[in-house]
């Protein structure tokens, strides 16, 4: 066995897709699972490929290699004028905000002979993508000019950026939006897209405007957690999915505060207030790997001092777990952590870090 490994409770993540797709389709929305968190590890989500029509990445490399046919595959960042010949390849479906891009996927899209969907971001209130509502129907003026482009509706982003939190105010500017465009062009735009994990307490409480008809989830689903200042009604959702496990390559009592004189500060460390003993435990976990500010010991009395690119540095003098304590470990042992979602998605991403299934 290979460590550090990440250890991925696949049926939960199965189970929490398909849980969400039906509360979802009970109020009318569309599911995207957001895919992109596993790194193109796709082999740790067929099972919950089943339960759903669509996924969501980021990185094009990783669509190039999506294996599953019959899923549809959606670019949810805006692609770079440079991509667009991929994007138009491996993409059934991507997320826009500028006009030029759009313009270059149009001919992109004539010399491969598609037709590709596309989805015009709106800007309210989180300032990331998209275009600001007194632009919107100019923009789908230009873009309905473009014959290899099928617009489907209208989408946002909220709580990435600014951290701004999906209310009745900011979902019924776009599903205003919506309504608007429709009326001026006399078209329907049937996937307006700006449910998130972030936006579940607000569809579960039914105050989700009608004319938002699609979820892009991921954290939901792969962490079962909901990101949200508002109170989420019980989901049922299955969390502690996923435990990051590095293995102990030093064990010995030292200083708890470096000694000498202290130069330029090269990787986080916690510092601590008085010179003591302690035992420290050194595991082959780094920087490189993940960083310490996303993992949670799960052992009581284990703490994160710091870590270098390579080596992370525990003080264990107070474990306790399984009836063991610090006396009992040994070099060999693994230590156990939770992640948050950023940290899940920097262990997928590493080369380093065994992902297996369990």
């Amino acid at each position: 066995m290979t460590y550090p490994q990440l250890l991925c409770k696949t049926q939960d993540f199965a189970h929490n897709a398909k849980l969400l797709k039906d509360r979802l389709a009970e109020r009318g929305l569309s599911l995207v699972v957001v895919t992109k968190l596993v790194s193109g590890n796709y082999q740790l989500i067929s099972g919950l490929l089943k339960h759903v029509e669509a996924v969501g990445e980021s990185r094009l490399e990783n669509l190039k290699h999506f294996p599953y046919a019959g899923v549809q595959r959606w670019l949810i960042r805006i692609p770079s004028l440079d991509e667009v010949k991929d994007v138009v390849k491996y993409a059934d479906l991507s997320l826009n905000s500028e006009i030029s891009v759009l313009q270059a996927l149009d001919s992109a899209a004539q010399d491969h002979g598609v037709i590709h969907d596309v989805i015009l971001m709106v800007e309210v209130g989180d300032l990331r993508e998209g275009v600001e509502p007194a632009n919107v129907i100019e923009t789908v003026g230009e873009i309905l000019k473009l014959k290899n482009l099928r617009l489907r509706g209208l989408g946002t982003n909220l709580g990435c950026f600014g951290s701004i939190e999906p209310d009745t105010n900011n979902m019924g500017t776009l599903a205003d939006l919506v309504e608007e465009v429709e009326k001026t062009y006399d078209i329907e735009l049937d996937i307006n897209s700006a449910a998130t994990s972030i936006a579940l307490p607000l569809v579960m409480s039914d105050k989700m405007p009608a004319k938002i008809t699609n979820a892009r989830v991921g954290e939901a689903i792969f962490r079962g957690h909901v990101p949200s200042i508002n109170e989420a009604p019980e989901l049922g959702l299955r969390t502690n999915s996923t435990t990051l496990q590095a293995q102990i390559i030093e064990l010995k009592e030292k200083n708890s505060i470096p000694t000498g004189t202290s130069g330029i500060l090269q990787f986080q460390r916690r510092d601590l207030e008085e010179q003591r003993r302690m035992k420290r435990a050194i595991v082959n976990l780094g920087q490189m790997d993940v960083s310490i500010n996303e993992l949670m010991p799960q052992a009581k009395g284990v703490h994160i001092l710091g870590a270098s690119s390579d080596h992370m540095i525990c003080d264990v003098t107070d474990f306790e777990a399984d009836g063991k304590t610090a006396s009992d470990l040994k070099v060999g042992d693994i230590l156990s952590f939770s992640l948050t979602y950023l940290g899940l998605s920097q262990a997928f991403s590493s080369t380093h870090i065994t992902k297996k299934a369990i």
